[in-house]
């Protein structure tokens, strides 16, 4: 994870232009971004990955992709989470909040298809939130 450890020692504006070029470039994704104090918020609508996998019904034939059907941490404690979707879980939550306390960065995956995907970036990349954690079944360190 050293590009997460680089990443979040830059100031937000760096960080929201790499991100968003990234999502653009890595996920033919169609953003709109929005500005208040503590946060940038970028919606990616659709999401240009697994959105577009749940949206055109890709776990069905004669696509076929894997879906994790067990309420786990890595599906967000949902179950029916596509494979691919998982790494959201892993590398941008569960690995970040061990490591800096917070999600590098909170990514919210629609909960249904056709809903949009939300991807904070908080200007203190390390802010903690509660609702973090639970999403992945773990609780906030006292």
């Amino acid at each position: 994870m050293p590009w997460m450890m680089e990443d979040v020692t830059h100031d937000p504006a760096t960080r929201l232009r790499e991100w968003a070029r990234l999502l653009c470039v890595g996920n033919f994704a169609t953003l709109t971004i929005e500005e208040d104090d503590e946060k940038f918020l970028i919606v990616q609508n659709p999401c240009g990955s697994c959105g577009r996998q749940d949206d055109h019904n890709r776990g069905e034939p004669p696509w076929h992709l894997t879906l994790v059907r067990e309420r786990h941490p890595i599906t967000f404690c949902r179950g029916d989470v596509s494979a691919y979707r998982t790494h959201i879980a892993v590398m941008h939550t569960i690995m970040p909040l061990e490591r800096i306390g917070a999600p590098w960065p909170p990514i919210h995956c629609p909960k249904t298809a056709g809903e949009p995907c939300r991807i904070l970036f908080y200007k203190d990349p390390k802010r903690v939130d509660e609702g973090d954690w639970a999403r992945v079944g773990m609780k906030l360190p006292k």
